[in-house]
């Protein structure tokens, strides 16, 4: 078996940050045995078709028709593998192979063409390591008999594991070790085992192939058993734990790197991982600087540019990135990361840029980088930055809906504390604003659908409102033990002093509705020590009122609206406490009180116009009812002054009882004046009423004309 030594790790899907490596599986296109049994049919595939072409490899590579002859066919390949033109000597052998396949020089043509294109795979920018699993696996079907089937089955292990497909490498190693315990290189396959069991996240089966490494008699394996333990730590993000066994191996080993440069990519990595931002970027720039197969691994690139981003370098960060979309193919891992991080850095200016600017920065067709990361690399950390960075895009847009369904999927992941508060305020304001036009719609059952289907995000909230827009969706629907508990949970969230003051309000309006006069109580009771002396009282006094009414207590009730009433300022609900107070004084029958205090009202504009003119309306029908004739007659005239309207609504009826309490007196013509009035209002009954009081005066004249006349 050749040596292959820890830098084949250099490049390919094994070239991770460490930042992310755990997560890497998620990322693979293809997964497990599906992928397994794909790669078996292709390689099926290939055997029956006969051939694989040749003339792959690309442009300028045909073979000479002279050169059909197998002795010259051979002869020239090796010619070309001599003068190190690696590229035509992998085809001619290739070619040779599929030429002649029963050539007792067949098994050694497929060999070469195998290991050459390898070796090409290695130092390419985009290496095609599919092919090289093929020829590998062909060598084993083709020739099983060989001594080198142990060493194709190692090779085909290491193309899966370079294609990223992990749980296939790590069956081709399990194969090797249970087929060829003795094998002189058996240490170097445990190794490679342990790392691609790391890739499927199995910790303790990696460790224990490790610490077997750790017990060889050969130092390099012990180091490599040292290495691969700081791995696990790699993989597990415990970043400091890894960099002391780097440095550890480095201290008392200063040559490792040379069979192992990959150590100084990840001891960068973790370096960078722990704050030591110069340091990190030092090893990674050595890293680079050992050879080729180091200047292929684009993940040390794109590493570099990222130390330079968390120092603020954007300038020298996005040169690095820049080198990175121009060396990869475009569906290339950090190919793909790079073209995002360009992305955000558009955005840097985004406050300086002119209002054209940034409508042309946030339009559609610039998600593309973002989106990228999310289908091909979704369970990659800075997938997290992507779906950020798309959910601001997707707010300034006002694609609610959208921005919603991304905030909800950026919220199953991990991320910064202060972003996913952020992420979680925006689902909030999205869902009030939801939650408010279907109250304002009537559409509260909806209003229950979304907040069981959209709990966790709802729980998530940290201000009150939107638990208080909820509790009201329950409270017109009369689910008054449901509303009352939701409010109790509003209370432990933000909210500013006005809101504190209305939840509360709220809560006192459930449990009276509720008729849970036992918790009404105890609340309003701490209510009236909490805002005694601020303008709040007035509307606990009114509740208090409330209460008081409908614990059939009267009197207190009367009390409690006086002080409502007294303690009110400036605001809207005072008319409310007024309207109360009168209420109760005509329910207890105090009508003397009720006149002054209407004038009261009147003059301070408590109620609007119409709303005196009812309460003196009422007044009077009062009084009228106490036979206090000339008290009712002073009501009503006080509900037809010039401040107040003698058409309205209201006045038709006080129009009519006027004019019956003027006829009582006999004051015949003022009487005739109101019920005119009255027959000219809109309700037509009290119009007819009127008409027939003027039908019965006209009758009257006539007949005091009769008499006269007698």
């Amino acid at each position: 078996m050749a040596m292959i030594d820890d830098s084949f790790a250099a490049s390919g899907s094994d070239a991770l940050p460490p930042a992310r490596r755990a997560s890497v599986r998620l990322s693979c296109p293809w997964s497990g045995r599906f992928n397994l049994l794909l790669a078996g049919l292709v390689v099926a595939c290939w055997l029956l078709s006969g051939s694989l072409s040749w003339a792959e490899s690309g442009p300028g590579t045909t073979i000479p028709e002279q050169a059909a002859g197998q002795e010259k066919l051979w002869n020239e390949a090796r010619a070309f593998a001599e003068t190190d033109d690696m590229a035509k000597a992998a085809l001619y052998f290739h070619h040779y192979w599929k030429t002649f396949p029963d050539s007792p020089r067949a098994a050694e043509a497929l060999w070469r063409a195998a290991s050459l294109y390898k070796d090409q795979a290695l130092s390419a920018e985009s290496p095609d390591w599919m092919r090289v699993m093929e020829l590998f696996h062909a060598y084993i079907v083709d020739f099983p008999d060989s001594p080198r089937v142990s060493d194709a089955y190692f090779e085909v292990g290491n193309s899966y594991f370079y294609m990223g497909f992990f749980r296939e490498a790590r069956n081709y190693y399990t194969l090797f070790l249970q087929q060829y315990p003795e094998h002189d290189e058996i240490m170097q396959v445990r190794y490679l085992r342990g790392r691609a069991l790391l890739h499927v996240g199995k910790f303790s089966r990696a460790r224990e192939d490790f610490a077997i490494l750790q017990r060889s008699k050969d130092r390099l394996y012990r180091l490599r058993g040292e290495a691969g333990q700081a791995y696990v730590h790699l993989f597990k993000g415990e970043w400091h734990d890894a960099l002391g066994i780097f440095k550890r191996i480095i201290n008392h080993n200063p040559d490792y790197y040379l069979v192992a440069p990959e150590i100084l990519r990840d001891m960068g990595v973790a370096s960078i991982r722990v704050g030591n931002v110069e340091e990190g970027r030092a090893q990674l720039l050595h890293y680079l600087n050992i050879g080729p197969r180091a200047q292929a691994d684009n993940e040390a690139y794109f590493e570099v540019a990222e130390s330079y981003l968390l120092q603020g370098l954007i300038d020298n960060a996005r040169v690095f990135y820049e080198l990175v979309v121009e060396r990869s193919n475009p569906d290339d891992r950090y190919a793909i990361l790079s073209t995002f991080r360009l992305a955000q850095y558009k955005a840097v200016n985004l406050d300086t840029m002119s209002e054209k600017q940034r409508l042309a920065f946030f339009k559609e067709n610039g998600d593309k980088p973002f989106q990228e990361v999310l289908d091909r690399l979704y369970g990659d950390p800075l997938a997290q930055e992507a779906r950020y960075s798309l959910l601001q895009r997707y707010l300034e847009r006002r694609q609610w809906d959208l921005a919603y369904n991304l905030g909800k999927s950026y919220l199953r992941y991990e991320g910064p504390e202060k972003e996913r508060d952020e992420v979680v305020d925006e689902l909030g304001a999205i869902l009030v604003a939801r939650i408010s036009k279907l109250l304002d719609e009537g559409r509260y059952d909806e209003v229950r659908a979304l907040y069981e289907r959209e709990y966790p995000t709802i729980a998530a909230y940290k201000k009150a409102e939107l638990l208080m827009l909820i509790g009201q969706a329950y409270e017109r629907e009369t689910l008054y033990d449901q509303a009352s508990v939701i409010y109790y949970r509003a209370l432990g969230l933000e909210m500013d002093d006005q809101r504190k003051k209305e939840l509360y309000f709220r809560r006192a309006e459930v449990y009276l509705a509720n008729q849970d006069l036992k918790s009404a109580q105890r609340l309003l009771k701490y209510l009236r020590r909490l805002y005694q002396e601020e303008a709040a009282i007035a509307e606990v006094n009114w509740l208090s009122g409330r209460l008081r009414q409908q614990q059939e207590r009267p009197e207190d009730a009367l009390e409690f609206y006086k002080m409502a009433v007294e303690s009110a300022g400036q605001g809207e609900r005072r008319g409310v406490y007024a309207d109360s107070y009168l209420r109760q004084l005509f329910s207890l029958g105090q009508l003397d009180r009720v006149a002054d205090l209407v004038a009261m009202f009147h003059a301070g504009e408590w109620l609007p116009a119409e709303e005196i003119q009812y309460w003196y309306g009422r007044l009077g029908l009062g009084l009228a009812g106490q036979g206090r004739q000339a008290a009712a007659i002073a009501a009503y005239n006080r509900a037809l002054t010039d401040a107040l309207p003698e058409k309205s609504a209201e006045a038709q009826p006080i129009h009519l009882h006027l004019g019956d309490l003027l006829v009582n007196q006999r004051r015949y013509e003022e009487a005739v004046k109101h019920y005119r009035l009255a027959k000219d209002g809109q309700d037509d009954r009290l119009a007819r009423m009127a008409e027939a009081r003027l039908n019965e005066n006209r009758i009257r004249e006539t007949m005091a004309d009769v008499d006269a006349m007698l």
